[in-house]
């Protein structure tokens, strides 16, 4: 059987895998933008693997190193120059067809590479393909029914559980889109500006200025979040997120990405978050309680004045009079201030028998599960941890208001 679409129409991939699993189906579903196209083998409903058409030869540097297999790149390199040296100019010009299959045979056939290193650097390389076509939301579908072999020539590797690739996927997508807006692959370079040293500091940002200036060598050779990461040896979600509040204070710009992955998709940014907010919040009242102003302005400017009517209150003594007079639809509440805490604000709130159905958020340093325990026993509807950024918070405040 073969699905099939000219044009490019709205793509719903994760939809349309869901479906596949839940059929236990087998073939290949390609996936196509008009520039790259992908092809997926499933087996039984599970991934076999992911074919992309666009195979830079660093992308498969990067696979290396990640996984621990550095001695491998240079004669890598070496091999590499030796093959391209004998293509015809017209061939150099044009993308490898399957370049990573070539480069990885030949790696096993010289011995510097074992099976079980192969199958796994082929689990990786199926991984990061799926999350390069899982942002694609135009384009063309074909589906390809029955058993078919990959395009790849290395042999088997064990099929990965399509269902959990596609709910990690999802929880990736999400972190995505709560950093910001500007970020929107692994392959951007982000960079410092001229006079970031003269810039405030973000208040929820984790980088003093020391580490930032130390970061500002890592970063003065163009490089990209995605090589960040293995510099730093963590997630490229993490150093997103690092990054993310100091992009939002113009610390931090982002260069392009690189024209080799210009024919990729980005994380789609599908609806501003201060949209979705206004959607469901209008003219909806906030009471915010910290004695630290600073806190509550950043808080004020996280949320903005568009749709919500903010109060802000930083004597807490005096916060239970201001809430009644006011009946807000939500209470940000910091834990730790002086003279009356959090906890205690919040149990007065909801014995005094105005605020009983009122959405109470405990907001706070502290992470542990004994505080988050004592927040609910005392009532709290929530518990949200600092530091957060302007995504989390608006995130947090739709979910109570919606």
């Amino acid at each position: 059987m073969l699905m099939h679409m000219t044009t490019a129409k709205k793509l719903d991939s994760q939809k349309l895998l869901s479906q596949l699993v839940a059929s236990k189906s087998s073939g290949c579903l390609e996936l196509n933008n008009g520039e790259v196209y992908w092809q997926i083998y499933l087996q039984q409903g599970n991934l076999k693997y992911i074919y992309c058409s666009v195979q830079p030869i660093e992308q498969l540097e990067y696979y290396l190193r990640y996984l621990n297999l550095k001695e491998v790149v240079l004669p890598l390199k070496q091999w590499l120059k030796f093959y391209l040296d004998k293509q015809s100019t017209v061939a150099r010009q044009k993308t490898n067809p399957d370049i990573y299959s070539k480069a990885i045979s030949w790696l096993i056939k010289k011995r510097f590479l074992t099976l079980s290193q192969t199958a796994q650097l082929i689990q990786y390389i199926t991984v990061d393909a799926f999350q390069s076509c899982s942002c694609l939301e135009k384009g063309i579908k074909k589906w390809y029914e029955g058993e078919c072999m990959p395009q790849t020539r290395l042999g088997n590797s064990s099929p990965l559980n399509l269902l959990e690739c596609l709910h990690r996927e999802e929880v990736r997508l999400k972190q995505w889109q709560s950093c910001n807006t500007k970020l929107l692959c692994v392959h951007q370079r982000p960079f410092f500006v001229s006079d970031w040293k003269q810039k405030t500091l973000p208040l929820f940002g984790s980088l003093n200025y020391q580490a930032l200036e130390q970061l500002s060598k890592v970063m003065v050779v163009r490089t990209s979040i995605r090589q960040l990461s293995l510099f730093f040896l963590r997630d490229e979600i993490n150093i997103a997120q690092i990054l993310s509040p100091y992009i939002d204070n113009n610390i931090i710009d982002l260069r392009n990405r690189r024209r080799v992955w210009h024919q990729f998709p980005t994380i789609p940014h599908s609806a501003c978050n201060r949209q979705k907010l206004s959607s469901v919040v209008e003219s909806r009242k906030i009471v915010c309680i910290d004695d630290s102003p600073t806190i509550l302005q950043e808080i004020k400017r996280f949320l903005g004045q568009e749709t919500l009517e903010i109060t802000i209150v930083n004597e807490p003594t005096k916060a239970a009079s201001q809430i009644f007079n006011i009946d807000p639809d939500l209470i940000l509440l910091d834990i730790n201030m002086p003279r009356i805490n959090g906890y205690e604000l919040c149990k007065l709130l909801r014995k005094s028998g105005k605020c009983e159905k009122t959405p109470i958020i405990m907001v706070t340093g502290n992470k542990g599960i004994i505080d988050k325990a004592r927040a609910k026993i005392v009532g709290a509807s929530d518990y949200f941890t600092k530091p957060f950024n302007q995504s989390d918070l608006i995130e947090l405040v739709h979910k109570h208001l919606k």
